[in-house]
């Protein structure tokens, strides 16, 4: 039996990182968002497993707010997956 790992990918350019996860038969990309307020907004109803967030340097924080505010956010409102959070 394969168990998919169904991610969302909240950075401003996916492409790379949906490249490095497409590659494989156990995961699939179920959401991708440039901001952490539109993947809150659009993204629990794609159930993820998964939430990657690519943050901003932390002295410049971003119009989402600071980056441990984001990844709080994302804690939230993705309560069933697990949050992984690079930058």
């Amino acid at each position: 039996m394969t168990v998919t790992l169904r991610t969302l990918i909240v950075a401003e350019s996916s492409l790379p990182l949906k490249g490095l996860l497409t590659g494989g038969s156990s995961t699939v990309v179920v959401g991708e968002f440039r901001r952490v307020s539109q993947a809150i907004q659009d993204g629990p109803a794609r159930r993820p497993d998964l939430v990657i967030v690519d943050l901003p340097e932390a002295h410049a924080g971003g119009s989402d707010g600071p980056p441990a505010y984001m990844v709080e956010a994302l804690i939230q409102a993705f309560p069933e997956a697990a949050v992984f959070a690079v930058g």
